[in-house]
């Protein structure tokens, strides 16, 4: 027989039994696992319990009667309390929140994956609230990109009586925020991830006991100094990572942001990527012939066990799962078919990125130059430098073919409905302000990253209150942080490599408050790069599903930009060659 108990101190299960060689061999397969010499107890962390359960299978394991619940909840990834009732707490939460309430504070180091729009912010707010009560937290240090400040603080003011301070703006008054912070014993603190980069000791002398990641795809990469300042630095006993798409690319940034979550909860980076993550060795010849060789990431594997083991510690819960009133939304691709001087543009720069490729391979300076072929596919005054560098005269057109469909469509949308708002998204300012040029009859606002926040804020108060603002223009950098539900159509004015970005886009407008159908309209120009990126984006998102929802009907995932570029160039290297 086996004796299993959970220290509290160390939130790890001791393991005690008479000495017996074949169950130490077992226990050694266990990751994480080591041996106490002093209690004489093998440790094991918490999120194996259930591999342990599977190897010992036939051996008798008892557990203290009062840790019934804690082992049965360990067991049972799916057996998540609900806590509906907390003190202090303001508003109503949704059955769906107050078991994702419950799984904040009994995991303490866990994944908050839902879908966009399902009110993560407020969950993680009340599940803080209901540990203070418990006197199981003093403080709470979020990070959150820079945009999201002023909506955190919002969210806390609307739903508790806590006090939350931005640790914030420049210098001399970060320095104050930490003194307010640390005299008043103030419960939330709220900050973005560049301050880590400068002040991650200050920022740990606040001693939380909870630390919450909002967005925590900024810690996706490995390398990252922000990455590894917070995996060094903020390893609080409660540590909550918030994302409606914590697979954006690769399996990679699962593990980087797991790793930060808890790192026993997967196996060692070796054993993982051995386990999970196909690989092949690619030789790319460079400058002068010389060649280079190294590993490609081609697809995964093992995915139906991984979802498995991540059970215990992602949630994730979609909108059709959860809120079956909540609209559905649907998805519309319109093909624009370029004009022929669009088209000799496009073809010119084409050759030069190719030309380029040809020389350097998969390089830095490809991708950089790679935007010049999407550009050109939005609007060629985007590119007349580039075009006369190369040698050429750009083309003198004031609309491109996609605005024109874009005019169209927004012409469509609003006169057939004078209460619609309608938000584009484009990823450069300077396409935005084409727009806007272009259609200032329809009350156009504009929201890009480089807006204060309080010009942020004003702009989202006129396209919200404003019946005469019918459209709002956004780049990339202003998409999060976002409650845009008084529109009920997003346009893609061209598509991002990231299908994550392109959920994320979405769920401003799907989400709770939404009375409306939701339409997503996508801008394709016919026969470009365009086009292969709206084929390899449903690729991109196989991983995804796979892992976080658990849907194994989609392709695995390959190589994404290097594969539209070669499925781009293939179709044209003939002619060029001729």
């Amino acid at each position: 027989m086996i004796q299993a108990r959970i220290d509290p101190d160390s939130d790890l299960i001791q393991l005690s039994f008479r000495y017996n060689l074949d169950y130490v061999q077992r226990i050694k397969t266990i990751p994480h696992r080591r041996y106490d010499p002093e209690t004489r107890t093998w440790l094991i962390p918490k999120p194996q319990w259930r591999r342990f359960i599977r190897i010992f299978r036939d051996v008798p394991v008892q557990i203290p009667w009062d840790q019934t619940d804690d082992f049965s909840i360990l067991e049972k990834p799916d057996m998540i309390p609900s806590i509906s009732e907390i003190e202090g707490f303001r508003g109503e939460l949704y059955p769906f929140q107050q078991k994702g309430v419950g799984f904040l504070i009994t995991r303490k180091r866990c994944l908050l994956a839902d879908e966009l729009g399902l009110g993560k912010t407020v969950q993680s707010i009340a599940a803080s609230l209901e540990l203070q009560n418990r006197g199981l937290a003093r403080r709470v240090l979020v990070f959150c990109p820079k945009t999201l400040i002023r909506q955190w603080i919002k969210e806390i003011r609307k739903f508790t009586d806590e006090e939350a301070i931005a640790i914030a703006g420049t210098r001399q008054q970060r320095r104050a925020a930490y003194s307010i912070c640390r005299n008043r014993n103030i419960f939330f603190a709220i900050t973005n991830y560049a301050t880590v980069l400068r002040e991650a000791e200050d920022l740990a002398r606040l001693s939380p006991d909870i630390t919450i990641l909002d967005e925590v795809t900024r810690i996706k990469n490995f390398r990252a100094k922000t990455t590894r300042l917070i995996k060094e630095y903020f390893r609080t006993p409660y540590r909550w990572a918030l994302s409606g798409t914590p697979l954006e690319n690769r399996l990679e940034e699962l593990y980087s942001i797991m790793e930060w979550v808890d790192s026993t909860i997967l196996e060692h980076w070796k054993t993982f990527s051995s386990k999970y993550i196909i690989t092949r060795e690619r030789t790319v010849y460079v400058r002068g012939g010389e060649r280079r060789r190294f590993r490609e990431v081609v697809g995964y594997r093992n995915l139906a066990e991984l979802r498995d083991h991540l059970r215990g510690w992602i949630l994730r819960r979609r909108k059709r799962d959860v809120l079956p009133d909540l609209p559905d939304v649907t998805v519309n691709t319109h093909y624009v078919e370029l004009e022929d001087e669009e088209r000799s543009a496009y073809s010119i720069i084409s050759k030069y990125v190719w030309d380029l490729y040809r020389e350097r391979g998969r390089s830095s300076a490809v991708l950089a130059r790679l935007v010049f072929m999407r550009e050109c596919c939005d609007h060629t005054h985007l590119v007349k430098d580039v075009l006369k560098d190369l040698g050429f005269e750009p083309p003198s057109i004031d609309e491109s073919s996609k605005l024109r469909e874009l005019l169209l469509i927004l012409d469509d949308l609003v006169q057939s409905d004078y209460e619609r708002k309608v938000v584009v998204y484009s990823e450069w300012v300077s396409m935005l302000n084409l727009i806007a040029d272009s259609a200032p009859h329809y009350g156009v606002e504009m929201l890009h990253g480089k807006m204060s926040a309080r010009e942020r804020e004003d702009v989202i108060n006129t396209f919200t209150e404003d019946p005469e603002c019918r459209v709002l223009l956004c780049s990339d950098v202003a998409e999060e942080g976002l409650n845009l539900q008084v529109a009920d159509t997003v346009i893609n004015y061209e598509l991002h490599w990231n299908p994550a970005r392109l959920q994320q886009r979405v769920g401003r407008l799907h989400r709770i408050g939404q009375k409306n159908t939701v339409t997503c309209i996508n801008l394709v120009a016919e026969d470009t790069i365009e086009e292969r990126v709206l084929k390899v984006l449903g690729e991109k998102t196989g991983v995804f599903r796979k892992v976080i929802e658990g849907d194994f009907s989609s392709p695995a995932y390959e190589n994404t930009i290097w594969q539209i570029l070669d499925e781009e160039f293939g179709r044209r290297r003939s002619a060029w060659k001729s």
